[in-house]
């Protein structure tokens, strides 16, 4: 299990961190509501609805109004201040999952000089324009290569080999680097994608994690009751329908650990990771994350 960073809110901190998601529930409530008037009215195929209305909220949800120039910006806050040192990490060959409309693309572009090529899954099509322009921006458009698929194995391997990625000496992994920055939340099988993805990653790979997790019950692990019961209620208000299949609670940094064991297990060559270094931040908040860097024994 992933260590919890000792942390001591502000009133104003944990307040927000119990309650301020309630927003998010309401702005994909209201996007929904827009993509529903645009069906009626004939403009949106209703089998469209929840990618269109999730494309939307997900675009507002993630832009931010252009910096003033004369003023320097702001530092980042919550979640945001664990994914630049792990996008640093980046090298090689690169699987990025989920990027969305490419918030992350800066991130990700300072670490381009170590980079060879990315392949950014995402199974969002209607954000690709965004992610493509976000790449050309950021001077990664050579390098960057938009796969139309989720991170399930399913989709994602289908789409690799259609790439024609998975020849050679693919069972012994292809990629150098596969990053996981919100998105492992979403996937239909959590312990079928994870060890998919272990197997992707080639010895001495890096699995670079940032992802939110089920909160502790107990104060004794960080967390609370009442931060752990807030997620109940999220998920039953609808969250995993109005945030594009998120769930609230899985103990993603309980399944990264177990599945690499697992592999370890079975294979005959050494496997697993070394040295797990996975922290639990936030743990008092209704969206607590797991961060670190996960090495792939060679």
């Amino acid at each position: 299990m992933a260590t919890v960073v000792p942390e001591t809110p502000s009133f104003g901190e944990w307040f927000l961190g119990l309650f301020s998601h309630g927003t998010l529930i309401v702005s994909s409530v209201y996007f929904h509501i827009q993509v529903w008037i645009e069906i009626l009215l004939g403009r949106v195929p209703r089998s469209d609805l929840r990618e269109e209305a999730f494309s939307r909220f997900w675009t507002f949800f993630t832009t931010r109004p252009a910096p003033d120039p004369t003023s320097p910006p702001p530092p980042p806050t919550g979640s945001a201040t664990l994914a630049p040192s792990l996008f640093a990490q980046a090298s090689g060959v690169v699987l990025d999952l989920g990027p969305g409309n490419g918030a992350q693309m800066p991130l990700l572009a300072k670490a381009a000089p170590a980079i060879r090529e990315v392949y950014a899954a995402e199974p969002c099509v209607r954000l690709h324009t965004q992610l493509a322009a976000k790449a050309r921006e950021h001077g990664l458009g050579e390098k960057y290569n938009i796969l139309p698929c989720s991170a399930s194995p399913e989709s994602l391997i289908q789409t690799l080999a259609k790439e024609g990625l998975l020849t050679g000496n693919a069972d012994q992994g292809i990629f150098d680097t596969i990053i996981c920055c919100r998105v492992l939340c979403s996937v239909p099988d959590l312990e079928e994608t994870v060890r998919g993805l272990y197997r992707l990653l080639r010895p001495g790979g890096k699995l670079l994690v940032c992802e939110h997790v089920q909160s502790p019950w107990s104060k004794a692990k960080g967390g609370s009751f009442l931060s752990r019961t807030m997620q109940h209620v999220y998920m039953f208000l609808g969250w995993k329908y109005l945030i594009g299949d998120c769930e609230l609670l899985r103990e993603t940094d309980k399944v990264l650990l177990e599945i690499a064991e697992e592999e370890e297990e079975e294979e005959e060559d050494v496997t697993g990771w070394k040295t797990p270094d996975l922290k639990l931040h936030f743990a008092w908040s209704t969206l607590p994350y797991v961060s670190g860097v996960l090495v792939k024994k060679d």
